[in-house]
């Protein structure tokens, strides 16, 4: 069982469960079968979700701002000590560095692996962006002008997700 950030399936959380004896109150007593589809349910989640975002304002120097609002989040938190670092790392070229392990909900060490990245530019004016998991924590983000050369979008707010 590693919990998020990591990926489960229902044997990793001790697999599917049997009801000893008939449930004596509904209301007050979880049947297996209840317990065994929100086990399953939960588990399959981890292996799609995303796990964090990050929100960054195009710069041409570094760091890139943070947006005004809704800055990062993940399954992990929202507090500043988990929050990525973001530099800025050539024209267009940005990162995203998250911690290498957080402590989960439950006070456990967990490791970050991020597998996926996408990304989406906001406004009016097309961007074309890449987002590539260049680390297990880290995530590089390009962005491109309409003419395809690597551009800083300053002003610009670009979101990163990652799996």
């Amino acid at each position: 069982m590693s919990g998020l950030p990591g990926i489960d399936d229902l044997s990793s959380v001790g697999g599917a469960k049997a009801d000893y004896e008939p449930v004596e109150d509904p209301t007050t007593d979880l049947a297996a079968a209840h317990w065994n589809v929100v086990a399953m349910n939960a588990t399959a989640v981890t292996q799609t979700a995303a796990r964090a975002w990050v929100s960054v304002v195009g710069k041409a120097s570094s760091p890139p701002d943070d947006p005004v609002s809704n800055v990062h989040g993940a399954v992990w938190g929202n507090a500043a000590l988990v929050k990525p670092t973001m530099a800025r790392t050539g024209a267009g070229v940005l990162t995203a560095t998250w911690p290498t392990s957080i402590t989960d909900a439950l006070g456990i060490s967990q490791t970050v692996n991020l597998r996926r990245a996408w990304a989406s530019a906001e406004g009016t004016v097309p961007y074309f962006v890449t987002a590539t998991v260049t680390a297990v924590n880290v995530v590089t983000l390009r962005i491109f002008n309409a003419a395809g050369a690597a551009n800083d979008a300053v002003g610009v707010t670009f979101t990163i997700f990652v799996t």
